[in-house]
């Protein structure tokens, strides 16, 4: 029905511009294509006569659809994960080229004490980063985008809530680069391990005094197997712990 309609619309003296039409080859295969289709007049002025022109636009428009589909699957995915974000635990924390924030968790609310509209735009060292940190961080932060060290690398660091409470986070770092290789920015996740900071370091100021005192500390499971055996142990009995341990 298409093209008595198209040579309708010539013979009333209108031209027919970027006219998509699906047509088939002599070969049996369909193409898409885009029509002009303009009216010729004779030297009395009538129209006699429609010139065609006709482009064939099949891989453009299957290019279009293909973009079209990889750009609704991509902000699918960043629905996603941007909903993955927000449920999770640990605090993850987005940021630009300038390494001004551009995203900051729920978890991260609660682990730093500001909310997001807080610290958009900012620094790290405007609110979470002491002062006496700040150039450690931003060492970091070069080998980073340099690529000396990777981002799955955990690093230690002191960082300061909104109530002024020194916490102790451990930071997974993560440049973001597209698809030349140029920096665009970094993806952070931090894990507040204070309080396993300190069980840590108290269960190793306690081994130490273990260890020196000259007493024989020994321990034993249910079934009188020996895990621990000090220096104590050692000298009031003979025993090296190599050789008495298990």
């Amino acid at each position: 029905d298409e093209i008595p309609k198209l040579l309708q619309t010539v013979k009333e003296g209108k031209a027919v511009a970027n006219f998509i039409t699906t047509q088939k080859t002599k070969q049996g295969k369909n193409v898409l294509l885009s029509l002009n289709v303009s009216p010729i007049k004779d030297n009395s002025g009538q129209i006699t006569r429609a010139a065609v022109i006709c482009r064939d636009v099949t891989e453009n428009e299957k290019s279009k659809v293909v973009k079209a589909t990889l750009l609704t699957e991509k902000d699918e995915l960043l629905d996603r994960l941007q909903l993955q974000m927000e449920s999770m635990p640990i605090a993850c924390i987005l940021s630009n080229q300038s390494f001004h924030f551009t995203y900051w968790n729920p978890a991260a609310e609660r682990t730093f004490g500001y909310t997001f509209q807080e610290v958009k735009g900012t620094l790290a060292k405007d609110s979470i980063v002491p002062p006496a940190e700040v150039s450690a961080v931003e060492e970091l932060i070069q080998k980073l985008i340099k690529g000396d060290i990777k981002g799955r690398d955990a690093t230690l660091a002191k960082n300061v809530r909104k109530d002024g409470r020194i916490i102790i986070c451990e930071w997974y770092n993560t440049p973001l680069r597209d698809s030349a290789g140029n920096f665009l920015g970094l993806m952070s996740m931090a894990i507040d391990v204070t309080e396993r900071q300190k069980s840590e370091e108290t269960r190793s100021q306690l081994g130490a005094i273990v260890q020196q005192t000259t007493d024989a500390v020994i321990g034993s499971d249910l079934k009188g197997r020996i895990f621990t055996w000090n220096r104590g142990a050692e000298t009031m009995l003979g025993y090296h712990s190599e050789e008495i341990v298990g």
